[in-house]
């Protein structure tokens, strides 16, 4: 034998069933098995809903800013924190919420996705002071981020 060349697998044992690898899919293989149906269009409208929601939010938080740092007299670094806590809470939600989906499933990553940005988007409306703002908005990222 030639030097490089590997020596052959060595047959099964008798009576040993081979086992076959299962079938691989290209994503237009399996987009034409599944189909294009119902499910998929309202599966695409709660998702683009949700998109559309977190980036409505994240824009107001821009207006609110000039608001809230007359309101509650805050320095720069204060007023500038409100968006820092969002993409802060973005790098924990995108690394918890994927955890989440993969051990339970992306429907239980969308519904934590879902509720704890609409437990943040409405709390963020009525926060008595700057924590709690920072707080609900640090929450609002984690969503975001997942």
């Amino acid at each position: 034998r030639p030097a490089g060349c590997r020596r052959p697998p060595p047959p099964p044992p008798a009576g040993h069933a081979m086992r076959r690898a299962p079938p691989h899919y290209t994503l237009d293989a399996a987009v034409e098995t599944i189909g294009f149906g119902r499910f998929q269009v309202m599966l695409l409208f709660i998702n683009g809903a949700l998109w559309g929601s977190d980036a409505m939010e994240m824009m107001l938080v821009s207006y609110l800013k000039t608001e809230l740092r007359c309101e509650w007299r805050l320095n720069a670094v204060m007023t500038a924190a409100i968006t820092t806590v969002v993409f802060a809470g973005m790098l924990l939600g995108a690394t918890l919420i994927g955890a989440v989906a993969d051990r339970f499933g992306r429907r239980m990553g969308f519904l934590l996705v879902a509720v704890s940005g609409f437990v943040a988007g409405f709390g963020s409306t009525f926060s008595p002071n700057i924590w709690t703002m920072y707080a609900l908005r640090f929450l609002m990222g984690v969503s975001v981020g997942g």
